[in-house]
Order: C-alpha cells, then sequence, then structure tokens
C-alpha cells in the first residue's frame, strides 16, 4: 500500500510540474512550441455492456454522497496530457485519466445477482499521433498506442456486503482529435477516444467470485469509448 501511494505521489508531483511549465514558459520567445499541455473532460463513456453512461435520477437521490465530476451526474473521466513534437508530422503523448463512478445498483438492486456499485479506473497511455492541418486554425490527429490501467469495482450478490475488486490491464488505445487555435498558445480540443483491452487482469479474482455466485466477466468489458473535451497550451 505504501508503494502506491508514494508512486501516487511523485504522479502528482510530476504533474504539477508539467502545469507550472506551462503555464509559466513564455512560449513567444520559441519558435518551434515542442511542448504542449492539456486538460480533457469526458461527460460521456461507454463501456457497451448495457449500462448506461448516465447515472439515473433515483441512484442520486439516494446517494448522500457522490464523489467526483458533478456530484455523479455524468459518469465521466478527468484528463491531463503532454505532449512532445517529433517532427512537422508527429507528436509524442503521454496522457493520465480518472474515470469514477458510483450508483450504478444503489436504488436499482436486483436480488439473486451480482450487481455492479463502483467503477473506478486510472489509466496511463502512450500515443503517437500523425498531424493534418485542415484550416489555418484547425488541425486534425490520428493516434494509437499502448495503456496501462488499474480498476478497482464494488460488487454486490443482492443487497450483501460488496466485494471489492482491484486488478491491472494492459490494452491499446486508438484516437481521433480535432484542435482549434484561439490563439498563437492556447487550443481546444474535441476527440473520440477507444479503448481495447487486450491482457485482462484479475482472472484469480473473477473466478472466485464465480464460484461464489455466477459470472461477473460482464462487469469488466474489454471496450470503451469516451467522448472528450479539453483545452491545452503550446509552450
Amino acid at each position: 500500500m505504501s508503494d502506491i501511494k508514494l508512486s501516487e505521489r511523485n504522479l502528482t508531483v510530476m504533474i504539477c510540474t508539467i502545469i507550472f511549465l506551462a503555464l509559466t514558459i513564455d512560449s513567444s520567445a520559441q519558435n518551434t512550441q515542442k511542448h504542449s499541455i492539456s486538460f480533457e473532460l469526458s461527460p460521456f463513456t461507454c463501456f457497451y455492456e448495457g449500462i448506461s453512461p448516465f447515472n439515473t435520477r433515483e441512484a442520486l437521490l439516494n446517494n448522500a454522497s457522490i464523489p467526483f465530476i458533478f456530484r455523479g451526474r455524468i459518469r465521466g473521466s478527468l484528463g491531463l496530457n503532454y505532449g512532445y513534437k517529433l517532427n512537422e508530422k508527429l507528436w509524442l503523448r503521454f496522457g493520465y485519466t480518472s474515470f469514477n463512478a458510483t450508483g450504478y445498483s444503489k436504488n436499482n438492486i436486483q436480488g439473486n445477482q451480482w450487481n455492479l456499485a463502483t467503477r473506478y479506473y486510472k489509466t496511463l497511455n502512450l500515443d503517437i499521433y500523425k498531424t493534418y492541418q485542415i484550416t489555418s486554425r484547425i488541425k486534425a490527429f490520428l493516434g494509437a498506442g499502448p495503456l496501462f490501467r488499474f480498476q478497482r469495482s464494488i460488487l454486490s450478490y443482492g443487497s450483501e456486503q460488496g466485494h471489492n475488486v482491484k486488478f491491472k490491464d494492459f490494452g491499446l488505445n486508438a484516437n481521433f482529435e480535432s484542435q482549434y487555435s484561439i490563439s498563437k498558445n492556447w487550443f481546444t480540443s474535441l476527440s473520440i477516444n477507444n479503448s481495447w483491452i487486450t491482457i485482462l487482469g484479475g482472472k484469480n479474482q473473477r473466478a472466485e467470485l464465480k464460484q461464489i455466485e455466477g459470472s461477473v466477466d460482464h462487469f469488466f468489458p474489454r471496450f470503451s469509448t469516451s467522448l472528450k473535451f479539453g483545452v491545452g497550451r503550446l509552450f
């Protein structure tokens, strides 16, 4: 547990350092602008398992405190990206995303079966993006690369106490993004992110839950799509 806390602390320090550099370095003194920093909000994440990406009104009313963005009204994510320009056509981008959603089954618990209560992900990805200049202010990006994901979900059988399930996944990202230049240094973005988990962790944990009372594999889907809005700066 201490190792996990330490790594998260180091990650926080790194993110704060990147933010500080992005906001303080005078990019007007640089001609190349080889670095970028951007923040992203996703109001829509679909996992293709039949569960709505939006929280129900009943779940909201029956949860005294729903964490994360907009108090759980949308099941989305927050993200931070750092990009490095390799040449005129290619960018290397490192991304961090945090997804947290509760209230899935709070007011609609089904008896005699597994229920999903909470879904929580932290994702790190490294992508290569190819740039297409559409107009003087609009650029399009196509990107792909590997991802590492830590996930935690809470499952309960009927109204029983929940089982906290944690494991790590590996997969691939595929992205389409458009950027609009507000000024020389600042831009907004709209992107569609598709993730495919090629190595799904937690095999032993899922097997144990299956022995207790039926399969839970459908609560850990391999595919997801997110719609993301962002704002960023070149420096």
